[in-house]
């Protein structure tokens, strides 16, 4: 599988978050609300490949910080949504030698401890952008922090983080690539089908969970094998812009969009990983088509410009 570079060169950077699965009402396990059975996916998703690492299946009101404090490993930036912060768990992973990019609720009160200046190549979306080193005031291990703040069409987003060495644009960009993951969810759901249970025990509804992943991630790997046929094929994987993006070199080269719409800001950066690492529905369609086809160079070639 491709990996991307600009993202290898910060290090592992995984996406923590959960979704539910609505399920019927005789699932007793699938705890979730007094009228409703749901069940809960906890997922780690691997952004340097695009892939999923760790997954469960539990009852849809399980703690998704239980999730994020079990898989925690030394070395790799965590990302994931304000409900996921505590202070226990920003101190459980820094203790791990590891790295968090976490929102946060905008009503925390903390001390500003210095103030850093803004670095790289901010758009224009991005307002109120401010970068400093802070403490919190209720914070039992009195850690200090970096928070960055921004809004972006009223909408305040406050991020903490124990990354200090990359630039403040870094570290939003990373936190709206958290989008990733919820694309992996839609994905599983609608192209999948995934939100068909066909077994309600709790070892059956994951060993379904894990036919998904495999599947996802066998879909990834032979689209990116006919791209890739096609390209060597041409003699032009250095030149040949789609396959650029696999060598690119600075994160902060696919923020190639700075304007005032911050709709259309994210969608450049979603637009990066579309070659390689997006599979559509109507991509699944034409395997269907042709999987009873010789898997020769004319059907690589169909699969690499679907």
């Amino acid at each position: 599988l491709l990996r991307v570079k600009a993202l290898d060169e910060i290090g592992l950077v995984s996406l923590v978050d959960g979704s539910l699965f609505p399920t019927i009402i005789n699932m007793e396990w699938a705890e979730y609300k007094k009228t409703k059975k749901a069940i809960r996916l906890h997922l780690e998703f691997g952004l340097n490949q695009m892939i999923p690492l760790e997954f469960n299946g539990l009852a849809g009101n399980s703690s998704e910080r239980n999730f994020l404090k079990k898989i925690v490993q030394r070395g790799v930036t965590y990302i994931a949504d304000r409900g996921y912060f505590s202070f226990d768990i920003a101190d459980i992973i820094a203790k791990a030698n590891a790295f968090f990019i976490l929102r946060i609720k905008n009503n925390m009160r903390f001390e500003v401890g210095k103030t850093l200046v803004l670095s790289g190549n901010i758009p224009n979306c991005l307002d109120h952008l401010t970068d400093e080193l802070i403490r919190f005031n209720n914070d039992p291990h009195k850690r200090v922090v970096r928070l960055i703040r921004f809004s972006v069409i009223g909408s305040e987003f406050q991020i903490v983080t124990n990354r200090l060495e990359l630039t403040t644009l870094q570290i939003v960009m990373l936190y709206a690539y958290r989008w990733q993951v919820e694309l992996l969810f839609k994905f599983i759901k609608r192209c999948l089908m995934g939100i068909h249970l066909f077994n309600h025990s709790k070892n059956g509804v994951n060993i379904q969970f894990c036919c998904l992943m495999i599947l996802s991630v066998l879909y990834l790997n032979t689209k990116q094998f006919c791209k890739i046929a096609v390209a060597n094929t041409t003699k032009t994987v250095k030149n040949q812009g789609n396959l650029q993006l696999a060598s690119t070199s600075n994160l902060e080269d696919f923020n190639n969009f700075s304007c005032f719409d911050p709709e259309k800001w994210i969608n450049s950066i979603n637009k990066a990983f579309a070659q390689f690492w997006k599979v559509t529905s109507y991509w699944i369609e034409n395997l269907k088509d042709l999987i009873d086809k010789p898997f020769d160079f004319q059907t690589i070639k169909l699969l690499a410009y679907s």
